[in-house]
């Protein structure tokens, strides 16, 4: 599978790329702006944590912090960092790529932007 448009660091299995978040029901989604490609197809890539894992989690009001932030963004944008690799799922005809997270140290939500300004758009 490859990343539309992505960045990849040189020498790892690591991309970079901006997802948006919003509310679902009782989870957080967190879409990745540019779709993984597996051959012509193009992939929405997402990713969803329920409130009741952050419930779970030991740093919940960290990460509620975080996600609740973003999705009341007027524009909900943030920069996240996931490990773990994604699953093909296919939902009304359309497939997917999500990635399943095992626990919430997989992920990384950073509100504001991590690199230098001229990244931040």
């Amino acid at each position: 599978m490859e990343h539309e448009e992505g960045t990849f660091l040189p020498g790892h299995s690591v991309m970079t790329s901006w997802s948006s978040g919003t509310r679902k029901q009782s989870s957080y989604r967190i879409k990745f702006k540019k779709n993984f490609k597996r051959g012509d197809d193009s992939l929405i890539t997402s990713c969803f944590v329920s409130d009741a894992f952050i419930e779970n989690y030991k740093l919940k009001n960290l990460m509620a912090v975080r996600l609740s932030k973003i999705a009341e963004k007027d524009k909900p944008t943030a920069f996240v960092f996931l490990y773990g690799q994604p699953a093909i799922r296919t939902s009304n005809e359309r497939d997917y790529a999500n990635f399943d997270l095992k626990n919430l140290d997989m992920i990384d939500v950073n509100y504001d932007c991590p690199l230098p300004p001229r990244y931040d758009t």
